[in-house]
C-alpha cells in the first residue's frame, strides 16, 4: 500500500521513514535501519530485513543471529558493526526516539505531516484511511491551513 501511495506523491511532498524507537528493544532496528542508511545497503536491504523479522523471526536482539544474516547478504560483519557504533548513526538513532516521543507516535505504522500532526492506521481507520488523511492535511498545510 505504501509503495503504490509513493508513487503518487505531488512534487512538492517529500517522504521519509524514521523509524519509531519506542524502549531499547526498538533502538537496535533504528541503528540497524540507519546502519544500511549509512552502507548504502537500505534500498538492498530493508525489505528484506523486514521480511526476515515478520516472516522468518528474526530476533534483531540476537547479534549473531543478524550477523548471520547480515553474511548471507553479503555483507560484512565488521563494518556494519563500526558503522553502527558510529556517531552519525548513533546520533540519527537518538534523534529517532525524540521525534517518537515528540510526535507521541504510540504505534506504528503512523505518519507525521509537516511535524504539525500526527495519523496512524487507528485515526485513519485503516492503512487507505491513513493516506487519505495524510493527503487531506498535505492539502491543508500546503494553503496555510491549521
Amino acid at each position: 500500500t505504501l509503495q503504490g501511495w509513493l508513487k503518487s506523491l505531488p512534487a512538492d511532498v517529500q517522504f521519509r521513514r524514521v523509524p519509531a524507537v519506542f524502549n531499547d528493544r526498538w533502538a537496535i532496528d533504528a541503528s540497524i535501519f540507519y546502519t544500511f542508511e549509512a552502507m548504502g545497503l537500505l534500498d538492498k536491504l530493508h525489505r528484506p530485513f523486514f521480511d526476515a523479522i515478520h516472516r522468518d523471526r528474526l530476533r534483531t536482539d540476537n547479534k549473531e543471529a543478524v550477523y548471520d544474516w547480515l553474511q548471507k547478504q553479503g555483507v560484512d560483519s565488521k563494518k556494519f558493526d563500526t558503522t553502527m557504533k558510529s556517531f552519525g548513526v548513533q546520533s540519527k538513532m537518538r534523534r529517532a526516539a525524540q521525534m517518537t516521543a515528540a510526535y507521541k507516535i504510540d504505534g506504528t505504522p503512523a505518519m507525521a505531516v509537516q511535524g504539525r500532526y500526527t495519523i496512524s492506521t487507528e485515526q485513519g481507520g485503516s492503512q487507505s484511511g491513513m493516506f487519505e488523511t495524510v493527503n487531506y492535511l498535505t492539502g491543508v498545510v500546503r494553503k496555510g491551513g491549521k
